[in-house]
């Protein structure tokens, strides 16, 4: 089971989607909404969206024990009507909208909702009573044109994830933390519980979680084994326009697909910062660089375009005006960059030996721009080379 908590209606695609429901309730539009997941929530959600508008009267009837419409309504409002027929075209209920569940799903309840629904749709009031019924995809009633039908399907993209990830971010925003919650924002997708989970481990485990996933979710894997991989059975949902399988149902019938997923959330944070930290060494020594004079099949390359290769080999050639904490600096990168490039997720080692040597880069900088304020004037243009 996934749980949404109220924060997750607040997010941009949620709130389009409630918006929309809502929309077609105003219009006295008879609403299917299908959820594989949590229809008690999403009903909730919709509730407490058209409380807020403030346009319609809303009954919920999703807590009621009783097996027959006409009951459920007078158990909310007093109102006692013999059938759903009735219901449909009473004047007491101009402006409202019904919200019910099927999670009973007796065959008299939903022979209830389907016949309100009917009747509804020949009512001569613009504004009678309008239902909006919220089932597991596996309900009863009948699809046949008399319900506008929004399956709960593709709510989120990765700019919602994003969106949360960025407020988790908010007291620590270092490359690591960052590489580590965008990692768990590839490998939980969808299920925002399980990004949170992911990206609260520490960074050892976070930066590839796929290695222990299966320990620490033990207890939850075995109900995903076996389970038919659909959205009926909420094992996989829409994400930016793709269909993405839930990351626990792979831990237990497809391990080894994680691993992409690390490798596409190592990619999105660590290339940029790579290719920053690059220029910068250039920038740094300059001086001792040359142009790439290209060999055969391979063009030459300006200092500029010089990749983490050619320029490892050079400052290597300089070693001996090149300062070590450079060198250790082009050496871990280039080998996060090389892993990242043919399609694989960096170590734990890897990354960390790059974090460390970054933060060596920065605290040599700080110095070296301590010394370059405390000389003469005429010294300063002296630099690193």
């Amino acid at each position: 089971m996934i749980e949404r908590p109220v924060q997750f209606w607040e997010l941009p695609g949620p709130k389009r989607y409630l918006a929309g429901v809502c929309r077609s309730a105003y219009n006295g539009t008879p609403v299917l909404v299908e959820d594989p997941w949590e229809p008690a929530g999403i009903a909730e959600a919709i509730e407490r969206q058209l409380w807020a508008e403030g346009v319609l009267r809303v009954i919920s009837l999703a807590n009621s024990k009783t097996c027959r419409l006409a009951d459920a309504v007078a158990g909310a409002t007093g109102l006692r009507l013999a059938r759903p027929a009735i219901l449909a075209q009473a004047p007491e209920l101009r402006d409202t909208v019904l919200i019910a569940s099927t999670e009973r799903e007796s065959r008299e309840w939903i022979a209830d909702l389907e016949a309100i629904v009917r009747a509804r749709s020949v009512a001569a009031d613009p504004k009678g009573v309008t239902l909006i019924a919220v089932a597991l995809p596996s309900h009863k009633l009948w699809s046949d044109g008399i319900w506008e039908e929004r399956p709960a399907r593709g709510l989120l993209g990765s700019w919602d994830t994003a969106a949360r990830a960025a407020a988790t971010l908010a007291g620590d925003a270092s490359i690591g933390r960052r590489v580590a919650m965008t990692v768990a924002c590839q490998v939980g997708a969808w299920d925002l519980d399980l990004v949170d989970r992911l990206a609260a481990l520490p960074l050892e485990k976070g930066m590839r979680p796929e290695k222990t996933l299966t320990d620490w979710v033990a207890s939850e894997i075995e109900r995903w084994r076996q389970v038919p991989r659909s959205w009926r059975h909420g094992t996989v949902d829409v994400w930016d326009g793709e269909i993405v399988t839930h990351a626990l149902w792979l831990a237990a019938n497809e391990p080894s697909s994680l691993g992409k997923r690390v490798w596409r959330g190592q990619v999105a944070a660590l290339l940029p910062w790579i290719e920053e930290t690059r220029c910068r060494v250039i920038t740094l020594c300059q001086r001792i660089l040359r142009p790439s004079a290209g060999e055969p099949g391979r063009p030459a390359t300006d200092i500029e375009g010089l990749d983490w290769g050619p320029l490892l080999l050079q400052l290597s050639e300089a070693q001996d005006t090149t300062p070590g904490w450079v060198l250790r600096l082009a050496r871990h990168m280039r080998r996060v960059r090389n892993e990242l490039a043919h399609g694989r997720p960096a170590t734990w080692p890897a990354i960390k030996d790059c974090l460390d040597a970054w933060r060596e880069w920065g605290d040599e900088l700080a110095k070296a721009a301590n010394r370059d304020r405390s000389v003469a004037p005429t010294q300063r243009s002296q630099r690193i080379s």
